[in-house]
């Protein structure tokens, strides 16, 4: 009997600890401000660029930073082909940390229907 009650103790015990370990959503509000540019260079050939700003709680602290610019070819009416280079800046605690440069790619393709379009990527 008294190996069954401390085994009991003991699940208890532990199924105590597993129940502080329950994850937690924290939700916030995100304002994101971009700027998107695409320099035509001949008729398969674009440059394209964009710089973006991330904020937390609306505005009040900033979050990310992003610049990045790609050349891309256009492989047929419905395909895109870019390649190009990213610079993210982090903020954390409201200060900023070091850059980070990464490759960039992307594939898209662009389907019409009716007068609108949709692009995947």
């Amino acid at each position: 009997m008294k190996a069954l009650t401390s085994i009991f103790i003991l699940i208890n015990i532990l199924s105590l600890h597993a129940q502080n370990d329950i994850p937690r959503h924290l939700y916030t509000n995100m304002l994101w401000a971009g700027y998107y540019n695409a320099l035509s260079l001949s008729e398969k050939w674009n440059l394209n660029s964009d710089i973006q700003f991330r904020t937390k709680i609306w505005y009040e602290k900033p979050s990310q930073a992003l610049l990045r610019t790609g050349l891309v070819f256009k492989a047929s009416n419905k395909f895109n082909l870019t390649l190009g280079i990213a610079h993210f800046r982090f903020y954390l605690n409201d200060v900023k940390t070091r850059g980070e440069w990464r490759p960039w790619q992307e594939i898209s393709y662009t389907q019409a229907i009716g007068k609108t379009q949709i692009v995947s990527m």
